[in-house]
């Protein structure tokens, strides 16, 4: 870890001197752990509760890191006493705290609180906790120590909300990301050519291991950050200049996350996280990087740190990295086919529609249908199926499936036009054939689709028959989103004709998929779309019938996949458009 002259502010070539902010700071933490860290903190069986002073955690506390102990303490003359010098003192206000039979050096020392530094001698594991009372009494505990356990230090000192932070992009000029009320501050993500470094204080910190301890940096390498999931650089990571307990850790804010307003922070040493304070990240958010696709065009990509990210609109913080395609249509009610495969991130496929004025309209998504087929619950693949309404310009997102936040890795898209057949209702059976030239999922099914307009009442009932295999149709509306399937309810020839019956809740397009639902089968089969004359039985939510659409993560739950496209286009894409 780089060791550097006290009492300075490290960025790359550049050093300030912070020692008058960091002595404010150093004072300020002392009261307000006072102030309002007793409430924070519950009682607990034991006689002292020893705390990380920024997080409030009690799982873990590094040596030499700033702590809180809570309990009730007897000082001289039940007074509150505050260390007026450097090295702390092991005895303030009569009290004296030891950790593992080593005394704790001492901030603050009152009746209900007590603030202290970790030794730096503790050894790592549980170490017993004494707390020597000026009247001689003692207060028994116990502390789980490990080499690095991080918090993160907020305006407010309950280890949530604003970060106590600084954003600088030239290392001499400082701003605040917080206010005087300890609310969030506006602050800037930077460019990449001119990026903004996020200077957190924190605690905990400056025992992580430098993989590299030679090479100067500043950074132990086992440190890492994430700023709404998307992971910032460290670019340094240890003591905040000489003062006991406190670090410093520096970020470069990720450019791509201008405009994305308020964002949590995270540290991560060796799989152990700190707290999540927040840090308000404005500015103009950036437009869509989108590259041309024609149709019947296949490509391979790589989601990775460096993509666009979409963010999650259900207060979870998640976000997830996207590339997009642009396409264009010359015709209304136009049918497309994308198919995304990846062996590395579950992936999903969004379809939204440029407005003239910039903005989005997002039309269909699916991040299950490509592994049709399978058999497993394992499917990392999508496969969209859907009529775009209007001729025009429209985005392909291709982007990681909702439990798998920031996933990255390679993956393989196709689109084209066509695929879909049209439609209508009639009592007359189609003739057709599953072939070698169908469309065919990652799992190896072939099948073919269809597309019809329906009404809000009307009672649809398809019927697919055939004498070559076990047909399975699957009922899906224009957005992606499942209706109903069946496999076996059409009766037939053992029993393996399907038959939908369904009464439609929305207007609009509705997407058949037709299929033997098993890898390398072909054959002959019909099909009849028809509106019944009155309401019949099959209003009721879909069936888990036979092979059912078990390969299809969420079927179980179908409440969950029928709000497919409302959960995955509920994601912000960060543009323009606020």
């Amino acid at each position: 870890m780089k060791r550097y002259k006290p009492n300075m502010l490290w960025l790359p070539g550049k050093r300030l001197c912070l020692f008058a902010l960091s002595l404010a700071f150093l004072g300020s933490i002392g009261w307000t752990i006072a102030a309002n860290g007793v409430a924070s903190v519950s009682a607990q069986a034991q006689a002292v509760t020893i705390v990380n002073a920024a997080s409030y955690a009690t799982d873990a506390l590094a040596p030499e890191s700033l702590a809180a102990a809570y309990g009730s303490f007897v000082t001289t003359g039940n007074q509150t006493f505050v260390a007026q010098s450097l090295p702390l003192p092991p005895t303030l206000g009569g009290v004296r705290v030891t950790i593992g039979g080593v005394d704790a050096g001492m901030f603050v020392a009152s009746p209900g609180q007590l603030n202290i530094v970790i030794p730096q001698n503790v050894p790592d594991g549980n170490n017993s906790v004494v707390v020597t009372n000026a009247d001689n009494s003692t207060r028994l505990g116990t502390i789980n120590v490990q080499r690095a356990a991080p918090g993160i230090f907020t305006s407010r000192g309950s280890g949530i909300g604003a970060a106590v932070a600084f954003a600088t992009s030239d290392g001499v000029n400082l701003t605040p990301t917080f206010n005087p009320d300890g609310s969030e501050r506006e602050t800037s993500a930077g460019t990449t050519a001119q990026p903004n470094f996020l200077v957190l204080f924190v605690t905990g910190v400056r025992n992580a291991a430098a993989l590299n301890p030679n090479d100067a940096n500043g950074v132990a390498e086992v440190v890492s950050a994430t700023i709404q999931g998307v992971p910032a650089q460290v670019a340094y990571a240890g003591r905040s200049g000489s003062f006991a307990g406190l670090d410093q850790i520096n970020l470069v804010i990720p450019p791509e996350l201008s405009g994305i307003g308020s964002a949590k922070i995270r540290l991560n040493i060796a799989g152990r996280v700190s707290n999540l304070p927040t840090v308000l990240i404005g500015g103009q958010a950036p437009a869509i990087r989108s590259t041309p696709l024609a149709s019947g065009t296949g490509l391979f990509g790589v989601l990775s740190h460096d993509d666009q990210i979409q963010a999650s609109a259900d207060g979870s913080g998640r976000t997830y990295y996207f590339d997009a395609y642009r396409i264009t249509t010359t015709a209304a009610n136009t049918p497309v086919v994308v198919d995304l495969r990846s062996q590395q991130f579950d992936g999903t496929v969004m379809i939204a529609q440029q407005r003239t004025e910039g903005s989005l309209n997002f039309l269909a998504s699916d991040d299950q249908t490509g592994g049709l087929g399978n058999g497993q619950d394992d499917n990392t693949n999508a496969l969209l199926m859907t009529v775009l309404p209007t001729a025009g310009d429209y985005l392909i997102f291709v982007t990681s499936a909702d439990g798998e936040a920031n996933a990255i890795g390679s993956y393989q898209l196709s689109y084209s036009t066509g695929g879909l057949q049209a439609a209508s209702y009639s009592a007359t059976p189609i003739n057709a054939s599953i072939s070698n030239t169908d469309i065919v999922t990652s799992a190896g099914d072939r099948l073919d689709a269809y597309w019809f307009n329906g009404t809000a009442g009307d009672t649809v009932q398809i019927r697919m028959s055939s004498t070559a295999f076990d047909s399975f149709l699957i009922l899906n509306a224009a957005n992606g989103d499942l209706v109903d399937f069946d496999d076996n309810s059409g009766g037939g020839a053992q029993g393996r004709d399907a038959l939908v019956t369904r009464t439609l809740r929305q207007s609009g397009i509705y997407v058949i998929l037709a299929t033997p639902f098993a890898p390398g089968v072909t054959g002959n089969y019909t099909i009849t779309i028809n509106r019944l004359n009155s309401l019949a039985a099959g209003d009721e939510e879909p069936r888990a019938l036979g092979r059912a659409l078990s390969p299809i993560k969420g079927s179980e739950d179908q409440s969950l996949r029928q709000t497919q496209f409302d959960r995955l286009t509920s994601r912000r894409v960060v543009t323009n458009e606020q």
